[in-house]
């Protein structure tokens, strides 16, 4: 059976429509892309943050560590107290230290 040319002019005005579905289903993807990646590095934005806090955290409880240390050796006492340790130290024979070789050397990844 042949094409007649009325089956092709139905089918010239509805090509319009065709074409802006394919562009519609096109863009669609394209927006459905960039979203998951803006999406994807939001996440790794705020794992970020989440690691620099947890550092600076760290940071600030050692500096308060040290602090609250340094306080304790600046009266009389302590710097008695320290000296006393030391001493003791000093007369004690030094232990050997007992080392394992393989210790470090391997690194389980499974789990």
């Amino acid at each position: 059976m042949a094409v007649q040319p009325i089956d092709l002019q139905a089918v010239y005005t509805q090509m319009d429509k065709a074409a802006q579905i394919a562009s519609r289903q096109q863009n669609g993807l394209q927006l459905a892309n960039a979203l998951q990646e803006s999406q994807v590095v939001r996440e790794t934005a705020e794992q970020a943050s989440q690691v620099q806090k947890a550092a600076q955290n760290e940071a600030e409880i050692k500096m308060r560590d040290n602090d609250q240390k340094s306080s304790q050796g600046d009266t009389p006492n302590g710097k008695k107290r320290r000296r006393d340790s030391d001493s003791q130290e000093k007369n004690e024979t030094p232990q050997p230290e007992i080392r394992e070789l393989y210790l470090g050397q391997h690194i389980d990844i499974t789990g």
